[in-house]
């Protein structure tokens, strides 16, 4: 009668299930229960291996790469995340992948001279104004913009980083720390949050990387791999 032989806590790395009299034979783990959240499952000498889509990352292809984190969009642009991808939703006198082409403005002001790379523009009933760049306000542009960042409520952040408009601004928080303000403490890998498997710190928290038999997000799920007909005519004790 075939043996299903099970994984023990301590068996971290390298583990795979056998079967077979010499238990010579490797379980195909992506046959089995397809670990790959967001990608293509390759079997391994006892494991396996996920090629991701793109857009995703992680052992499992379960982490969502936010295509916007590098602040693409220039010239005031707004950048929506795709999958894999990114979007620039430009101001109005630009254009392109990355709001970089300036589009072409009205005929030249005859009575405001637009300052610090401000367009000069007419509405439809011939009245002239300036669509000034993100750092500049005022009539023609001769204002800067006090950095919003000079009055943060960011708490434990690497860093204050002011929006393209400069009317707002973001907090990049330190490691181990999370929301609006950087204000929230994440779990990270000195709390042992992996009931199994091997603990990956990460951005935002921790990773658990679950040995074969267990997932979850703390690898708290125990996979019953006794599937009817796996030991024939014995019984089989999922362990």
């Amino acid at each position: 009668m075939g043996n299903v032989l099970r994984i023990s806590q301590m068996e971290i790395f390298h583990v795979f299930v056998k079967k077979g009299d010499e238990c010579n034979i490797d379980i195909n783990e992506c046959e089995t229960d397809n670990p790959c959240y967001k990608g293509k499952c390759h079997n391994t000498f006892g494991g396996y291996k996920c090629e991701c889509e793109n857009g995703y990352a992680g052992k499992n292809c379960d982490i969502l790469i936010d295509e916007c984190e590098s602040r693409p969009c220039l010239n005031g642009g707004t950048c929506i995340d795709l999958a894999g991808d990114f979007k620039c939703i430009c101001m109005p006198s630009w254009n392109g992948k990355n709001c970089e082409i300036p589009k072409p403005f009205s005929p030249a002001c005859d009575k405001l001279m637009c300052m610090h790379g401000g367009v000069c523009r007419k509405s439809v009933f011939g009245e002239e104004f300036c669509q000034c760049s993100p750092r500049f306000d005022g009539k023609e542009c001769e204002k800067i913009k006090a950095d919003p960042c000079q009055k943060n409520k960011c708490k434990n952040a690497v860093k204050c980083l002011p929006t393209n408009d400069y009317n707002s601004y973001t907090c990049e928080c330190k490691n181990g720390y999370g929301g609006e303000f950087c204000e929230q403490k994440i779990k990270n890998c000195q709390e042992n949050p992996c009931l199994v498997g091997e603990c990956q710190d990460t951005f935002t928290g921790f990773q658990c990387q679950c040995p074969s038999g267990y997932k979850g997000v703390n690898c708290e799920i125990n996979i019953n791999e006794c599937k009817p007909g796996i030991c024939g005519n014995g019984v089989c004790i999922d362990q």
